[in-house]
């Protein structure tokens, strides 16, 4: 399997089943982008205590490139 190969299933899996997906509930710290060539929409989602993350998440409307 190639570094490519390994990539892409990677990818596809994440698309298939993202990790920390969903709105956080008690989030401190939330930031939004769009990137207008393509339409992509994130939002990141972080719970922050004492200086430290203690819990993220975030929702989005991407592509998954290959």
């Amino acid at each position: 399997m190639t570094v490519a190969d390994a990539y892409l299933d990677f990818v596809l899996a994440h698309a298939r089943a993202p990790h920390r997906f969903g709105p956080l509930a008690g989030a401190n710290v939330r930031a939004e982008g769009v990137n207008a060539l393509c339409g992509d929409h994130l939002v990141i989602e972080l719970l922050i205590s004492e200086d430290r993350i203690e819990n993220f998440g975030f929702t989005a409307e991407a592509s998954a490139l290959t």
